[in-house]
């Protein structure tokens, strides 16, 4: 990029929205999705200036959380539902101007954006270094050529433009259209032209994938889906595959696959029932394999074709598979059976043939085996069906299972959910390695699951624990009844149980959570806190003899008990009373009357030493501001006092969501605690009398005393724009409703 040239990113949020109600911080994918526009724009690292246009409070508050500048509201003009995007520009410069900034170029950034990132920023900002260009508009290509387009008039089709439908698609010019993601200006041309598309405007060309319109429900919802395809989620959870419009990922129900294989024995109704069985035993989906022996080996007797060991050893492959498939003759009337009852039905397909057939029956999504995912060339051609795919990993190295997903990325299909499975039969607990289940997520960010061979459900149960979005396991209807497959395989009641135990489990894991549960509210008040252990009179020291901290939690919070060990007590208290700060401490409104005491206090050499002004006020000055804050409504000023002791002043000033404390501690009472104790005071004074979201505090930053209280009460720090040498700490005072 050009050096010495002044750029500023402007991302435009009105608070309306008809379709959307709030849509500018309605959370995309668990985050405001204007932060995702800011992010982009701060990322680019080109920009002098990042800033948001708005006329609503909450959204200039997430756009500086964000770390965007809202120096200014917009005007009633821009407000309203009718200011075009060029009427919000031309208000933004304006307002620059006024105070003294100006531009060279300018990138406009919409809110509803969330694929942007800083290096699109770039490139497109990088087109005006051309001379001839103005301005640079997002494009995406149509991905039907409009010159084929007709129109209907009168009941009748008529060709817009029927010289060009002879003409073969890519004979075709191509045609692009605007995107509405960003726009970059030359600030010039654009006072001149008043217009975001120019005289001599360039093309960004946009991935379509990048770009989605977001002014509905399903529109938001397509957005999200297509990020989490294209960049994972910012969560870090793993983007859902949806199968059958149902999500399958975190933060859904495991999806349960019920694997017949062999298990139909030969016989028709009993495969059927084997679907009404899993029904009844809570899967969400029977899964067939579709192949015969010819299609899967050769019939052939050399030792090659020979197993050795194993479930299945003595048995030739093609005679063992001859005894296992499905006729394909039956599947469409297991699948009309799948769908009579509502439960999903998919196969797996070892060869194109099967694909082909597959797809003739309107099987919706497909299964790849373990022993097949070396198959390149079978997994590309089902990828190319743009269904959504489960493959299982069995014997694969991570190099392995890469290139497999790679060739269904390469067919264009995002839709893949990987299984960890153990190829033996059974599998062995200790050779199961359930622990690739969360390195597999952490490699791939899709959904990652578990086919389970080993007897039992402990297996599955422990993977979904640990984070396996779908669990496969056989099923039979008697492992009595011979088959090839039935000797590890669950019954009806074996799979109902682990269906069970599995949601179960899924309760059970939750969440993240740190604090009580709704259940453990309850049992909050048997903690421990500070409580009077003798009678204490006024006047009189807390001391380690007369405080204790005990059970219940009634009193102040045992890690106080330093801070109040050493106080006066300000009344009588009884044994077994729960110590509370007014015992110690009190607050008083200040008036007129503590015009010197203050004065004292705001002149004081430390106090100007560490004030963000270190000018002496005169008593002029003093006494022209105490009754300015003390007849302000938004102000509240107090003295905080021990005894007869005024040892103290805080005052608190309210602006919005925000409340301002600062505080001073009287020179000779300073060392003794009281900081913590005048700022605990005046936080339940702030919670009592302002609206207030938050309180903020500007503290010099070797001011150690007055740092140091805030951390001990969990203030978050931040630096403090334009003054280096001072910190920001700010505190939730209460949550705010949506």
């Amino acid at each position: 990029m050009r050096k010495f040239m002044k750029r500023i990113a402007v991302i435009t949020a009105r608070g309306g929205s008809k379709r959307i109600p709030r849509k500018n911080i309605k959370p995309f994918l668990g985050r405001p999705i204007l932060q995702y526009s800011i992010e982009a724009a701060l990322a680019a690292g080109i920009f002098d200036e990042v800033m948001v246009s708005t006329e609503d409070k909450e959204i200039a508050e997430i756009a500086k959380r964000a770390g965007a500048a809202v120096p200014f509201f917009r005007s009633g003009k821009t407000a309203g539902d009718f200011a075009t995007t060029a009427d919000v520009i031309a208000e933004v410069l304006e307002e620059y101007k006024k105070r003294g900034q100006y531009f060279d170029e300018l990138c406009c950034i919409y809110p509803t954006a969330p694929f942007l990132t800083g290096e699109i920023l770039r490139e497109a900002m990088a087109k005006l270094e051309d001379p001839g260009v103005e301005s640079v508009m997002p494009v995406v290509k149509f991905s039907f050529p409009p010159q084929r387009s007709v129109i209907l008039r009168e009941g009748r089709l008529l060709s817009k433009w029927p010289e060009c439908m002879p003409v073969r698609s890519q004979d075709l010019e191509p045609f692009y259209h605007d995107c509405g993601q960003f726009y970059c200006l030359k600030t010039s041309a654009f006072e001149q032209q008043q217009t975001l598309l120019m005289a001599h405007t360039s093309a960004y060309i946009m991935d379509e994938m990048l770009v989605q319109d977001i002014d509905t429900k399903e529109d938001w919802e397509i957005a999200e889906r297509k990020y989490e395809l294209h960049y994972g989620r910012p969560d870090g959870k793993t983007a859902a595959c949806f199968i059958k419009g149902r999500p399958v990922g975190d933060g859904h129900p495991a999806y349960i696959i019920a694997e017949m294989s062999a298990n139909h024995a030969g016989s028709l109704e009993r495969a059927k029932e084997i679907i009404r069985a899993a029904k009844e035993a809570g899967a969400d989906c029977i899964k067939i394999q579709t192949y015969t022996p010819d299609t899967l080996t050769l019939d052939c007797d050399s030792p090659y074709f020979q197993i050795t060991e194993g479930t299945w050893k003595g048995e030739n492959l093609y005679s063992l598979y001859g005894r296992a498939y499905t006729p394909w003759e039956w599947q469409p009337q297991l699948k009309a059976e799948a769908d009579r009852i509502g439960i999903d039905f998919f196969s797996t397909p070892f060869d194109n043939t099967a694909v082909d057939f597959l797809e003739g029956m309107g099987v919706e999504f497909y299964k790849v085996a373990s022993f097949e995912i070396v198959d390149i060339p079978l997994i590309s051609y089902i990828a190319s069906k743009g269904k959504p795919i489960i493959m299982s990993t069995g014997m694969a190295t991570l190099e392995e299972i890469k290139e497999a997903a790679a060739a269904v990325k390469k067919a264009g299909n995002p839709n893949l959910i990987l299984l960890k499975c153990s190829s033996a039969y059974p599998a062995v607990s200790k050779e199961m390695n359930l622990q690739t289940i969360a390195h597999m997520k952490a490699h791939f960010g899709i959904p990652i699951g578990l086919s389970d061979h080993s007897m039992g459900s402990l297996g599955a149960v422990a993977a979904v624990l640990l984070g396996a979005n779908v669990i496969e396991k056989h099923f039979c209807l008697s492992r009595e009844i011979d088959n090839p497959d039935a000797s590890f395989s669950m019954t009806p009641e074996e799979f109902k149980a682990m269906v069970q135990d599995i949601r179960t489990v899924e309760k059970a894991r939750g969440e993240v959570l740190y604090g009580a549960s709704a259940q453990e509210e309850g049992s909050k008040k048997f903690r421990r806190s500070l409580f009077a252990a003798k009678d204490i009179r006024a006047g009189e020291l807390l001391t380690a003899e007369n405080i204790k901290s005990i059970r219940p939690a009634y009193g102040m919070k045992p890690k106080y008990y330093p801070l109040v060990l050493g106080k006066k007590a300000q009344m009588d208290i009884l044994r077994g009373t729960p110590l509370q700060l007014g015992h110690i401490a009190a607050l008083r409104n200040a008036s007129m009357e503590d015009e010197a005491l203050l004065l004292a206090w705001k002149n004081d050499e430390t106090a100007r030493k560490y004030a963000l002004s270190s000018k002496e006020t005169t008593p002029k000055e003093h006494s022209a501001w105490l009754q300015r804050v003390l007849q302000g409504e938004d102000i509240f000023l107090y003295i905080m006092q021990c005894g007869k002791e005024a040892v103290g002043q805080v005052r608190l000033e309210a602006t919005g969501p925000e409340c301002v404390i600062s505080y001073s501690i009287d020179a000779g009472h300073r060392g003794c605690g009281y900081g913590t104790l005048l700022l605990l005071l005046a936080e339940n004074e702030a919670r009592k009398n302002t609206g207030a979201v938050r309180l903020c505090g500007i503290v010099h930053a070797k001011n150690e005393a007055s740092v140091a209280c805030f951390e001990k009460l969990g203030y978050q720090k931040s630096a403090y724009e334009g003054h280096a040498d001072f910190i920001k700490f700010t505190k939730l005072l209460r949550v705010c409703a949506e």
